[in-house]
């Protein structure tokens, strides 16, 4: 199973990898896409407003590298 993430708007930016790096970020322009196989580690930024399409086959689910950095795990205030 893959995702796939296609460009509606804007400029994505995917870098794969477990580490971020901002030389591996590759743009995506709006009307492409790209393939992220299930569990390949990968990270994604915009420097603008982007509104991303994203595909998949199956349960869809969200795992990071170190689980500390996981925005649902945070504290409530």
């Amino acid at each position: 199973m893959s995702e796939r993430v296609r460009v509606l708007e804007g400029t994505a930016l995917l870098g794969r990898g477990k580490r971020w790096d901002d030389n591996e970020l590759k743009p995506i322009a709006v009307g492409n896409e790209a393939s992220v196989a299930a569990k390949e580690p990968h990270f994604v930024r915009a420097r603008e407003r982007t509104l991303l399409e994203v595909r998949s086959t199956g349960p869809f689910e969200i795992t990071y590298v170190n689980p500390a950095d996981d925005p649902r795990k945070a504290p409530v205030q």
